[in-house]
């Protein structure tokens, strides 16, 4: 994966926090591995002029796709 999803701060102590809560709390993403793969395709993708992705034909490989994507055109606005 490239991207976690985690709550805010202030939900994070479980002995404070009424898990009842957490159903509509707000979540942020953040960079799984210490951000090491988020570093990774910005350094590559940023000159890149195609993007060819071939992964999992299920819902979890199409998020990696869409995760894939999404970080490499913020650093890459000519990407096809």
């Amino acid at each position: 994966h490239v991207m976690d999803i985690d709550f805010p701060y202030e939900y994070r102590s479980w002995e404070n926090t009424d898990p009842r809560d957490l159903f509509d709390a707000p979540t942020r993403p953040k960079p799984s591995g210490g951000g090491k793969m988020k570093n990774h395709l910005e350094k590559n993708g940023s000159n890149c002029d195609y993007l060819y992705l071939w992964l999992d034909c299920d819902r979890e490989g199409e998020n990696i796709a869409f995760e894939c994507i999404d970080i490499i055109q913020r650093v890459n606005r000519k990407l096809k």
